[in-house]
């Protein structure tokens, strides 16, 4: 099952998007080192999700507390079931070793949640902040990134158009220097 971020998974909130983007092309990494018999790449991929269901999640439900998201027990239960999942999957390697199947297991499982959770319990808290002010800036650029290198880096940092060439801040959307 081919996993590729588009642009119809953006949630609107650029730090989100950029958290799933990177779990998105690191499972993206993971499938193709599984067809290319790499299996030595599990160990970065495990502690990379490892990482991520602890930062990501917690920012994620941070959002959903300060913008009052209904829905947030659900969602958050949602993420404990993951990690419950990913526990599961990083003691079984403990266990076993890493073990081709225990490696398809885990790739079919991460791409499976990932396309379910980000399009669906995802995709309405995306509708939600949106609802409630939390819109996308129009500065962000929703196409697909390629793999970071020190260049695309660089390229990522340069100024928003929001800022003037003389640091005065523009008043958004109305091309005018806020005085």
């Amino acid at each position: 099952m081919p996993l590729r971020w588009t642009a119809d998974l953006a949630l609107g909130v650029n730090e989100l998007d950029q958290q799933h983007q990177g779990l998105f092309l690191m499972v993206s990494a993971l499938d193709e080192a599984i067809g290319a018999g790499r299996l030595d790449r599990v160990a970065d991929t495990v502690r990379f999700v490892d990482r991520y269901a602890a930062e990501h999640f917690a920012t994620e439900e941070r959002y959903m507390r300060l913008h009052g998201y209904p829905a947030l027990p659900e969602h958050r239960a949602a993420h404990l079931a993951f990690k419950a999942r990913f526990l599961r999957h990083r003691r079984w390697f403990a266990s076993q070793g890493v073990r081709p199947l225990l490696v398809v297991d885990l790739a079919s499982s991460l791409i499976t949640w990932l396309n379910d959770h980000v399009r669906t319990m995802d995709g309405e808290l995306g509708r939600y902040l949106a609802s409630v002010g939390l819109h996308r800036p129009a500065w962000v650029d929703l196409r697909p990134s390629p793999p970071a290198s020190r260049d695309s880096l660089a390229a990522r940092a340069r100024p928003r158009p929001e800022t003037a060439v003389e640091g005065t801040p523009l008043v958004p959307g109305s091309g005018k220097r806020s005085v």
